[in-house]
């Protein structure tokens, strides 16, 4: 949800040696001037003027072993409570504080979760300065969002008020495509896609939204799909040093041994020095175990194709191999010819067809089809970017 730090006052900024700085009003030091320092000063001024704890409750950038946690983390901001009875001051809430451009996103709520947990504090907050999520520990012990921070004097009482859940999505009829398309323009879908190509979007990307409807369990070819894990909040990267935050569909799926995740997710993408010139794209992305990246990038303005009320989606093979460069699609025709060649007749590559006459689901066949072809498809080209690396590096130990 939305956080209004509109009005709250930044320390004093002073320079050293031509950098600038702020004087912290709690670690009583200057430090230097970030975009995360400046989401944490605010939240600083907001714990101060909003929820009020005495000022020596307040700890910045507090290392996790000051409370006896065998860890070399550190917390931006961990309040404090005084345990009477004990005789002992006791984290109550941990809060966790990223840059503006940081989506908060399953990594980043992980990562505060784990410092609540080690802290075994009953509060919890994550916040980019202008979004916020809210956690307290509920009567079961489990973690339950809420709709804010309560005062400090509410949080020693162990007061919150839960925050209702979102209802899944209502998907609108067919012949509303377009009026929903304007939502989506320039933000999911690219100002430059055609407008049959982009309502189709607009149609898959509110499937992909649509946790109503999961895909089947079951054995696939290439995969096993253990879990339709649904929605999840999440930051990828590409080779060219692109980031695409947003809401991905996300599969957990077993494949040659190994448990992955792998998520799917449609987003524009600026691709030109022309102002608000963006296109869209479909990406397939795989949670390894030494990386988290795009898989495919699928560009529907360059590859997709619509005639007679028919989606198709055609590619090329074009494939980049991290700081290598580009893959040779010959060697990967190959690779995809013996594994799954039933999306490819040697010369392109046909992830799919989709009827463009109605609404899609995820669970119907064709749908079916088109997310096995996908995330095959992406495994198989990770396989192939793997086996490059290897031997490159081969190569270089000769």
């Amino acid at each position: 949800m939305k956080i209004n730090l509109s009005n709250e006052k930044l320390p004093p900024k002073y320079k050293r040696h031509g950098q600038e700085f702020y004087l912290d009003p709690i670690r009583k030091r200057l430090v230097v001037i970030t975009p995360e320092e400046i989401v944490r000063q605010k939240v600083i001024s907001y714990i101060r003027h909003v929820i009020m704890p005495p000022e020596e409750m307040i700890c910045v950038e507090e290392a996790l072993a000051h409370y006896e946690i065998n860890s070399r983390q550190r917390a931006d901001i961990i309040i404090d409570a005084y345990n009477k009875p004990c005789g002992t001051i006791n984290p109550l809430c941990v809060i966790e504080c990223k840059a503006n451009d940081i989506m908060l996103g399953d990594k980043e709520k992980d990562q505060v979760f784990s410092y609540a947990k080690k802290l075994d504090c009953d509060y919890v907050m994550l916040t980019n300065g202008t979004e916020a999520l809210y956690y307290a520990k509920d009567t079961k012990n489990k973690i339950t969002e809420i709709k804010q921070l309560p005062k400090y004097k509410d949080m020693l009482k162990g007061a919150y008020v839960v925050s209702k859940k979102e209802k899944p999505l209502a998907r609108s009829a067919y012949g509303s495509l377009g009026y929903r398309l304007r939502k989506y323009r320039g933000n999911i879908i690219g100002n430059d896609t055609p407008l049959d190509k982009a309502k189709a979007m607009v149609n898959l990307y509110e499937c992909l939204l649509d946790t109503n409807h999961k895909l089947p369990k079951k054995d696939y070819k290439m995969f096993t799909l253990i879990e339709d894990y649904g929605l999840r909040e999440l930051t990828y990267g590409n080779a060219s040093g692109g980031q695409f935050p947003g809401i991905y569909r996300s599969f957990l799926v077993s494949y040659e041994g190994n448990t992955n995740f792998v998520s799917l997710n449609i987003s524009s993408y600026w691709t030109s020095s022309k102002p608000d010139s963006s296109r869209t794209f479909i990406n397939v992305a795989i949670d390894s175990d030494d990386s988290s990246h795009h898989a495919l990038q699928y560009s529907v303005d360059s590859y997709m194709e619509i005639s007679n009320k028919v989606c198709s989606f055609p590619h090329t093979g074009r494939i980049s191999v991290g700081n290598i460069g580009s893959g040779k699609i010959v060697e990967l025709r190959t690779d995809v010819q013996k594994k799954y060649p039933k999306i490819t007749n040697g010369e392109i590559f046909m992830l799919g067809t989709l009827k463009n006459d109605r609404l899609w689901y995820i669970d119907d066949k064709e749908l079916v089809d088109f997310i096995e072809n996908l995330i095959t498809y992406a495994l198989i080209r990770d396989d192939y970017r793997i086996s490059v690396k290897k031997k490159r590096n081969q190569r270089s130990q000769k």
